[in-house]
């Protein structure tokens, strides 16, 4: 589609007060500022195209409820995006997007909010205050740390807590879990003892099953801050292979021991 026949389908929208437009599979790499005319509209489908970003002037179209945006190039989103009050579906699908402005924490009315396959690294935590909120579609975005992975396996409830917290203030916590794994009898559990500074026990019994204990270490670069790994010490008989796997859990630290 050209410009000159976007503009020829805008302008005819506009005289009838158009409630619905239909724009998708059109190659659209941008949209003209006269789309602002477009006041009545409810609901606007502008999927599959090219478009790399959104005029401020979307911001006019007060009336919407419903905005299909999946399958685009956007790399951001306006922060005009939150004029659109009553806006209660949006799509956003397969876009390049990195980040979200934090006032789109203004759209109330949201009750959809869909952005797999992106490229975001973390939400702005004023999503959390999207209230309306029942269905968000985070699936795909392999490079976010914020929320977690195990937190938006969770739901959208989930996150919107985690997002809510994070709002709100919370102190930061340096507690992670390491894994020492290895053969029996190869020294995991005096190598812990070590770390932790205690004494060599050459009388130290073999460990059965799962032995789970804490390390405090000091922080590389913070005098004031000392982490916590919980280390988790395990049997390495044969007879426990079978059940080890059920927690060698992901964004963990392994220690591998073997007799070299």
């Amino acid at each position: 589609m050209t410009n000159k026949e976007l503009l020829q389908i805008i302008e005819q929208a506009a005289r009838v007060k158009a409630t619905h437009l239909n724009l998708h599979n059109n190659q659209l790499s941008s949209l003209p500022p006269k789309f602002s005319q477009l006041s009545n509209l409810t609901t606007l489908y502008l999927h599959n195209n090219q478009l790399s970003s959104l005029p401020p002037e979307i911001s006019q179209l007060s009336n919407l409820t419903t905005l299909y945006l999946d399958n685009n190039q956007l790399s951001s989103l306006p922060p005009e995006i939150s004029q659109l009050s009553n806006l209660t579906t949006l799509y956003l699908d397969n876009n390049q997007l990195s980040s979200l402005p934090p006032e789109i924490s203004q759209l109330s009315n949201l009750t959809e909010l869909s952005l797999s396959n992106n490229q975001l690294s973390s939400l702005p935590p004023e999503i959390s205050q999207l209230s309306s909120l029942t269905r968000l579609d985070l699936s795909k975005n392999r490079q976010l740390s914020s929320p977690p992975p195990e937190i938006v396996e969770q739901g959208t409830q989930a996150i919107l807590t985690y997002l809510r917290e994070r709002l709100e203030g919370s102190q930061r916590q340096w507690v992670s879990k390491l894994l020492v794994v290895g053969e029996g009898g190869v020294g995991k559990t005096s190598l812990l003892r070590a770390l932790r500074g205690e004494d060599f026990d050459t009388q130290e019994s073999t460990t059965h099953g799962i032995e789970i204990k804490s390390l405090e270490l000091t922080h590389l670069t913070q005098a004031d801050v000392t982490m916590q790994l919980n280390t988790w010490d395990f049997g390495g008989q044969e007879i426990y292979h079978a059940t080890h796997q059920f927690f060698l859990t992901n964004r963990s630290l392994f220690l591998l021991a073997w007799n070299a």
